[in-house]
């Protein structure tokens, strides 16, 4: 071997020692750094909130300061375990940690997208709190009491280490990638961790995006009639002119309409379930005023003679006790059980329907300007804006719609059976107390006859309604599954 074969040869290996340091000091730095920064997360998680929530600060929001960080610490804590368990110096070790990232891509999406997408949010508190005295000083003296090793003055230095950690675990693996050779066992599943990773990161960026798009049409707005006329302008007369003239060429046949099948199922479903939920709010608010009316009667006041004078006063003695004690009982079950949480349910129908309604006025735009592109082959910057918007405002509803149907249809389910339960509670309630005050009473064969005639109405009445929510039941269950 000459000299210069030598020296290539020695360079090599000089080359992939180098390389291999690197790889090392990389997958070290991606370790170590976890530590670190879930030492902050835990400090601010745990620590920082539950020293502040036994202070029992009026008006600090909590939930809304560290939302979402029981999920990122969770899902961090068990990302750091398997690295430093990946991480063993052996040869498969950049195999394994590859491997690491790729299991635990949904987890991280999932858990930093929601924190991510608050972190605005938790800014914004944290400023409203520096303008009140009182809160603020609560704050600072549990920084100074738990995190004055950290030197921090303010939330933000902790809040803000999710934000930038989920955006260095592409570049901590480009790192090891980079100094990792191509014949390594582990390179090819390097490369889709890293790529995983950048995946990550530009699908929390969308969902930032779409949850931005949500708060601005959501929100209803409660014009006066003045700010009504003062937003009436050229620009706005042309575009509610523009739109009128889409949806009259969709009805009259001259333009075809596009649809998607899924999303039109969706929303069809959405106001079928919305019509239900206002319904059996609407009939059980009815329901109560009746019953308050009935109660408000006191007819034990005016009980007939019934056979004989001990007779009559037993009656009325239970027809006070029913009015006094079961149906009220009851009432307060049913505004509780049933009431209460339908009026918490139709709330929830508000941000959707308004998000539906600009989807279908973006989407009369969208049509506009996809016609304009085809004639002129251009669209200006504002036009383009307003294509993005619709297309998020698309994306979003179609993924976010059958989830919001679901769990109402679950939640409607459940209040159905809530109905069910009550009444039969009462119907029991009602007999169990009837066979007990008749025993009580001794009544003579004919008394029992005489109340079970007057009771039975009631009784065939209630039976009725139990019969008639098992038949609603099935019909919006058999309404809702075809739209499926």
């Amino acid at each position: 071997m000459d000299d210069s074969s030598y020296e290539e040869l020695n360079g090599k290996f000089t080359s992939a020692s180098k390389m291999e340091e690197k790889q090392m000091k990389a997958i070290e730095e991606l370790v170590e750094t976890e530590k670190r920064y879930l030492s902050l997360l835990q400090l601010c998680a745990t620590d920082i909130r539950n020293h502040l929530q036994c202070k029992q600060v009026p008006d600090l929001d909590l939930e809304g300061l560290f939302g979402g960080t029981d999920e990122v610490l969770h899902v961090s804590s068990n990302l750091l375990k398997n690295l430093e368990a990946a991480a063993t110096g052996k040869p498969d070790q950049v195999l394994l940690i590859s491997n690491v990232f790729l299991i635990f891509k949904q987890e991280l999406e999932d858990a930093y997208k929601e924190y991510c997408a608050n972190y605005e949010n938790m800014l914004q508190l944290e400023t409203n709190y520096k303008g009140n005295e009182l809160i603020w000083k609560e704050v600072r003296d549990t920084l100074n009491e738990v995190g004055s090793h950290t030197g921090a003055i303010t939330l933000t230095f902790f809040l803000v280490t999710p934000v930038q950690r989920i955006g260095k675990y592409p570049l901590l693996l480009k790192t090891i990638l980079e100094n990792t050779a191509p014949s390594d066992e582990g390179y090819t599943a390097l490369e889709k961790a890293t790529v995983a990773m950048q995946e990550v990161n530009y699908n929390i960026n969308e969902y930032k995006r779409l949850k931005e798009v949500v708060m601005k049409y959501s929100k209803q707005e409660n014009l006066s009639l003045r700010d009504t006329i003062g937003r009436i302008n050229k620009h706005s007369i042309a575009k509610k002119a523009s739109r009128l003239s889409q949806a009259i060429k969709h009805e009259t046949g001259i333009l075809p309409k596009v649809t998607d099948k899924d999303y039109e199922d969706s929303v069809k479903l959405f106001y079928v379930i919305e019509k239900n939920v206002t319904t059996l709010k609407k009939n059980t608010e009815s329901f109560i005023k009746n019953m308050e009316h009935f109660q408000n009667l006191r007819s034990y006041h005016y009980v007939p003679n019934l056979v004989d004078e001990h007779t009559t006063i037993c009656y009325q003695e239970f027809i006070q006790i029913l009015h006094q004690m079961i149906i009220p009982e009851f009432k307060r079950r049913l505004k509780s059980i049933i009431y209460e949480p339908l009026c918490a349910l139709s709330n929830l129908f508000s941000s959707p329907q308004q998000l539906v309604k600009k989807h279908n006025d973006k989407f009369l735009d969208y049509e506009k300007i996809q016609e304009k592109i085809k004639e002129e082959g251009n669209a200006s910057y504002e036009e383009k804006a307003a294509i993005e918007t619709y297309k998020a405002l698309h994306s979003l509803l179609l993924i976010e719609l059958p989830k919001f149907n679901s769990i109402v249809l679950q939640l409607q389910s459940q209040i159905l059976q809530a109905v069910m339960t009550i009444h039969r509670d009462l119907a029991n309630n009602v007999l169990q107390f009837i066979t007990q005050h008749l025993h009580e009473c001794k009544f003579s064969s004919s008394g029992v006859t005489l109340i079970a005639e007057h009771l039975a109405p009631h009784m065939e009445s209630l039976d009725y309604k139990s019969q008639g929510i098992r038949k609603g039941k099935r019909l919006i269950m058999k309404k809702n599954w075809k739209l499926f």
